[in-house]
């Protein structure tokens, strides 16, 4: 199915209140622009303890099934693979053949029945994961920019190109539904922990939050009070009562959810280059809300500020920057980022202290992911490998 084609109709239970169960507070649980440089890293040390070496290209994605017992990874070969991570990499199938271009998103649902593999050329298409088979097959044009399941309803999916679209897969009633584009791409988006709205930043800088239930705008942020550029990243805080976005341009905007309002607006540092001496531009690349009140923000550095007193407490150099930030889910006074020099570092938010850092990879992180039990991550790499590095105790 693709969207040149007839799509079902949608009636008033597309996100049904019965299939949104009481999420828990993370509150309670215990709280223990940057220039590509495509030369290789030098790497003297392997610090994993598996490396899958299956794709042909650069790997763009990654992916871990609930119970950390199978990979999907994605890549510039136009495929994406499951692997196991408890066999040696053992290949349970590939998508070869029916991406024709990068495979840039892959995720699993939430309890890894199904997988969700996007290309850059907007190809979404849906697998089942015990017997490889294809399940729905979707189009939404070029630049996918985003692709998630629903986080609390398990046959929902979300895709953002210049529309936004949600499906509810059925083999009975398989439902579409489109949000309004207003003109401009939606290229980030995050849903609240309740299931019921979903934030999205976009093109023209403008942020949005949307009732899905209701299939309505929540609340605007636009004009003035918006981003001057592209929004480049997102971000809600553990009990959903904040959003931070951040822009190419370096600028972070707080917004109170309850009030609907920006309270704070500032700009990243710019470093001074000591090649030429001249201060350079930050885009954000990503936002992580963390314990102790903190948002950690990262660029071709990272930066710790304090929400309530909207100081920085700590800023932490890097040779080339950041791809990806992660918040622990079993700690949130850790903080793990995969970054352009190869390395994935993990931080502690209270001090700024880089913790620990694993190497092997010859060339920038662009994705990772943290298994459920934050005891190993899985990374993904521009030198066609994904490793297994075992997280140290924290």
């Amino acid at each position: 199915m693709n969207s040149n084609q007839q799509q079902p109709d949608l009636d008033d239970e597309f996100i049904r209140e019965e299939d949104l169960e009481e999420v828990i507070d993370l509150d309670d649980q215990p709280t223990d622009d940057i220039e590509e440089d495509n030369e290789e890293i030098d790497v003297d040390v392997d610090d994993s303890i598996y490396s899958f070496q299956s794709h042909e290209q650069s790997v763009f994605c990654c992916h871990l099934s609930h119970d950390n017992r199978l990979a999907i990874t994605g890549g510039q070969d136009d495929k994406a693979i499951i692997w196991d991570t408890t066999e040696n990499g053992l290949i349970r199938f590939d998508t070869g053949g029916h991406h024709k271009d990068s495979v840039v998103f892959a995720k699993f649902n939430l309890n890894s029945t199904m997988v969700a593999t996007g290309d850059m050329s907007g190809v979404i298409i849906v697998w089942n994961v015990e017997d490889g088979q294809k399940i729905s097959d979707y189009e939404v044009g070029n630049d996918l920019n985003w692709l998630l399941w629903h986080n609390i309803i398990d046959n929902v999916l979300l895709a953002g190109s210049h529309e936004t679209w949600m499906w509810r897969l059925s083999t009975n009633k398989p439902q579409c539904r489109t949000l309004q584009s207003f003109g401009c791409a939606n290229l980030v988006a995050e849903l609240f922990r309740d299931g019921r709205r979903l934030a999205m930043g976009y093109e023209d800088g403008s942020i949005r939050v949307w009732n899905l239930e209701q299939n309505q705008i929540a609340f605007t942020i636009q004009g003035h009070l918006a981003h001057q550029t592209t929004v480049t990243a997102l971000s809600l805080n553990l009990d959903d009562s904040l959003i931070a976005t951040g822009s190419a341009n370096g600028v972070i905007k707080m917004i109170n959810v309850k009030s609907q309002k920006v309270i704070h607006s500032f700009n990243l540092d710019k470093l001074v280059d000591d090649s030429d001496d001249e201060k350079q531009e930050n885009s954000i690349e990503s936002l992580q809300f963390g314990g102790q009140n903190c948002l950690v923000i990262g660029s071709s550095h990272i930066e710790i500020w304090h929400v309530p007193s909207q100081t920085k407490r700590n800023q932490i150099p890097l040779s080339r920057g950041v791809s990806k930030l992660s918040v622990d889910s079993n700690n949130v006074n850790i903080v793990y980022a995969g970054c352009l020099d190869g390395v994935f570092r993990v931080i502690d938010i209270r001090t700024g202290e880089i913790m620990n850092e694993k190497r092997g990879h010859r060339d920038q992180i662009l994705d990772f992911a943290i298994s459920s039990k934050s005891d190993f991550v899985l990374t993904c790499s521009d030198d066609s490998t994904c490793k297994i590095f075992k997280i140290v105790e924290h």
